[in-house]
């Protein structure tokens, strides 16, 4: 009886030890498949009252006019363009009073290093071309670029309007301004000298063309240095957010694509200095302008500027959001343009789903200050 009981107690120690093992094996397995596919708990979000909705945030009006919306941005865009130019082209420049001793203003006219017309290729050929090649022809995905577009075109069209707007209003004098405005003895004679000691003069005293002067008179700020900053300093974020630089690749010519946009804005901005036709801080004021323009407006037409969602366009956001309206019950509909199932169509709390195709973390996907509901 004794040998029995033996037995059966060690039958039951092998059989837990069995069950122990395999639970191991089973929480090793499950934790593998965990380092590559993410869990992302969905949390809808509703207002409490209708009344507390945003303008234009409403699911079925939004709907409605998606593309009245989109319409509606270029034609802002076109808008802020003519205003712009008009600005930068046929608006006298806010003249400025100097002495014809002033040294800070006696630079040599020099040939430009990089002039309009070369300026002109490099600030939109190069950033729609990439953009034509990664988005419709590696990811053949026409919501991101027209995004992409839509974006370069608005932060183009916002800092000419800006810079155009400051050169008007403020001005300032060119190193180069007295090459430009070349005072005749003659026309010096003739001028009405102003201030204590009578030693300034206005632009009366030049013998350029309206058109000269007008431009040596607007220095402040680099526009050069904006519109570089702008289109170049967007592309470097549509960049990173496509080749996702710093998320373990390792890869340095994604590295240097990046840091080419940026440091290609810089040299332009700095060739302004060596011909003399800025100061660094007119420079200086230009790349903070198209800095801060060209991280705005994509953020504008994407989810983030350096998150992990910063790949994917606003148009994809709401779509998402559309369905979670539409239905509660995903049926067949829960996968992205790109085959992946995506985690913003996942109603279930414990489903998994490729995480690389949306992480918001935490975050709300609508990223507002709503009641929570789950």
């Amino acid at each position: 009886m004794n040998n029995n009981n033996q037995n059966n107690q060690n039958n039951q120690n092998n059989q837990n030890n069995q069950n122990n093992q395999n639970n191991q094996n089973n929480q090793n397995n499950q934790n593998n498949q965990n380092k590559n596919t993410y869990k992302y708990n969905i949390k809808k979000f509703n207002y409490i009252n209708e009344d507390d909705k945003p303008l234009f945030y409403n699911y079925d009006f939004r709907k409605r006019n998606k593309y009245s919306f989109y319409v509606l941005d270029w034609l802002c865009v076109l808008i802020v363009l003519v205003i712009g130019g008009i600005l930068f082209l046929k608006v006298k420049v806010r003249g400025r009073l100097f002495r014809l001793n002033d040294e800070s203003i006696s630079y040599p006219l020099l040939d430009e290093l990089v002039p309009m017309h070369s300026l002109i290729p490099i600030i939109i050929l190069v950033p729609v071309g990439l953009m034509v090649i990664i988005s419709l022809v590696i990811k053949r995905n026409r919501k991101d670029f027209h995004h992409a577009i839509l974006g370069l075109a608005q932060a183009i069209t916002l800092t000419l309007l800006l810079v155009s707007s400051f050169k008007c209003f403020i001005g300032g004098l060119r190193p180069n301004f007295l090459s430009i405005c070349k005072p005749t003895p003659e026309s010096i004679a003739a001028a009405t000298p102003v201030g204590y000691g009578g030693i300034y003069y206005d632009s009366t005293v030049c013998t350029a063309s309206d058109y000269d002067i007008n431009d040596a008179l607007s220095a402040y700020p680099s526009g050069h240095a904006a519109i570089s900053a702008t289109s170049l300093g967007y592309l470097a974020i549509y960049l990173n957010s496509k080749f996702k630089t710093f998320h373990g690749r390792g890869h340095l010519f994604i590295y240097i694509s990046v840091c080419g946009c940026t440091i290609g804005a810089g040299l332009i901005g700095v060739s302004r200095i060596a011909d003399y036709r800025h100061t660094f801080l007119n420079v200086l004021a230009g790349w903070i302008i198209g800095i801060c323009i060209a991280f705005s407006m994509y953020r504008l037409n994407y989810l983030s500027v350096f998150g992990d969602d910063n790949h994917i366009p606003i148009a994809k956001h709401w779509k998402h959001i559309w369905r979670h309206q539409d239905s509660t019950n995903i049926v067949d509909d829960n996968y992205d343009d790109d085959g992946k199932k995506s985690c913003s169509d996942i109603i279930s709390l414990e489903e998994s789903c490729d995480f690389e195709s949306l992480n918001h973390g935490n975050r709300s996907p609508n990223s507002v200050p709503l009641k929570e509901v789950r």
